[in-house]
């Protein structure tokens, strides 16, 4: 089979993965249900499902009595939770799906070896076709994180059964969001192993380098903008306490953080391979030439010219890492964690009893 023949394969088959991963059927399925005759848009059937939701969760507070978590603020408070997922539904498909259709259609074109092709098919087959482990992911987020949470916001009240099904409900769609990252994590472990077709005068400025550091950096402030907004929200119901800061710390910023830092490694690794072969190319052409009794003027001026270009070569960018995208990330979570710093300062003030 021919390099170009796996890659116009492997690009069909992680396109239909990605159109048939759990959530995507998910959504067309409620689409289709709640349409009939017409398949409704992930905005309508995502604002059916959440509204759902917090209905369901204040019915079933109140036909168990939980009369703290009836009242009108309150009522007010999961709305606004469930509002927050409403948006982040769409954008956690979006972001995701922008990512998977740049890895088939652009990326895949940039490996030049056909088992990398293949592995790049085994890493969405792994990650996007496997229901059980999606639905598993998915459903033991919400498990983990919805008691956390209310325990986080709620230490001092009984616990709500309807309050914490709702939660669970809303980290089950979140949790898309947090599995893309991690299979995205995984992918660029993959990545580093593999050589990309690079410009070999200047790797850093190769377009496909360039596409995967945007594509990277707009995922990553996505994602942070989302984990912001989580977070003043949290710090308007008094939620940026030790607890729900852990939870933030383990479930978004090591993720996030990991991305940021792996992303830039391995683009640096591939930049790095490529100028390094290139360097030993032109090493073993200057050294082939230069031979002391047989170089003539020509010879000589061919070698300076070769020199030259060697050093043109060498000076040249080894990755795309700059401190502008790491002033991005911070920036877009700056209010936040000002706002986690000055909440955790109370938790610790009260804990110790300092005045």
């Amino acid at each position: 089979m021919s390099i170009k023949i796996a890659r116009e394969q492997a690009s069909q088959v992680i396109a239909e993965l990605e159109q048939n991963r759990f959530f995507r059927r998910y959504w067309r399925a409620i689409g289709t249900f709640l349409g009939r005759r017409r398949q409704f848009s992930i905005w309508v059937s995502a604002a059916l499902v959440m509204l759902a939701n917090l209905a369901l969760g204040v019915t079933v507070s109140a036909l168990l009595g939980e009369s703290q978590f009836t009242t009108p603020v309150m009522i007010l408070t999961n709305f606004m939770w469930v509002a927050y997922t409403y948006f982040m539904i769409p954008i956690s498909l979006g972001i995701n799906g922008r990512l998977i259709k740049f890895l088939r259609t652009r990326l895949l074109y940039s490996l030049e070896d056909e088992r990398e092709v293949h592995e790049l098919q085994i890493w969405a087959e792994k990650w996007l076709s496997r229901m059980f482990l999606q639905i598993s992911f998915f459903v033991g987020f919400a498990l983990f994180i919805a008691p956390a949470s209310f325990y986080g916001l709620y230490r001092t009240t009984h616990f709500s059964v309807g309050t914490v099904l709702l939660y669970g409900i809303n980290f089950f769609h979140l949790a898309a969001g947090v599995y893309g990252l991690i299979s995205l994590i995984a992918f660029l472990w993959k990545l580093n192993r593999w050589n990309l077709a690079l410009y070999p005068d200047d790797p850093a400025g190769s377009l496909i380098m360039v596409q995967l550091s945007r594509e990277l950096r707009d995922y990553i402030l996505i994602y942070s903008f989302s984990v912001a907004m989580f977070m003043a929200l949290s710090s308007l119901v008094g939620g940026l306490n030790m607890v729900n800061i852990f939870l933030f710390v383990v479930a978004s910023w090591i993720p996030v953080l990991t991305l940021f830092i792996l992303g830039n490694y391995v683009i640096s690794q591939q930049v790095t391979r490529a100028k390094q072969q290139r360097l030993g190319e032109l090493q073993t052409r200057i050294m082939g030439l230069s031979k002391i009794d047989s170089m003539d003027k020509e010879t000589t001026t061919h070698v300076t010219a070769l020199m030259d270009y060697y050093e043109r070569v060498k000076s040249t960018r080894n990755s795309l890492h700059n401190t502008e995208s790491l002033i991005n990330l911070i920036g877009s979570l700056a209010l936040p964690l000002f706002a986690a710093i000055l909440s955790a300062i109370d938790v610790w003030q009260r804990f110790f009893s300092a005045p």
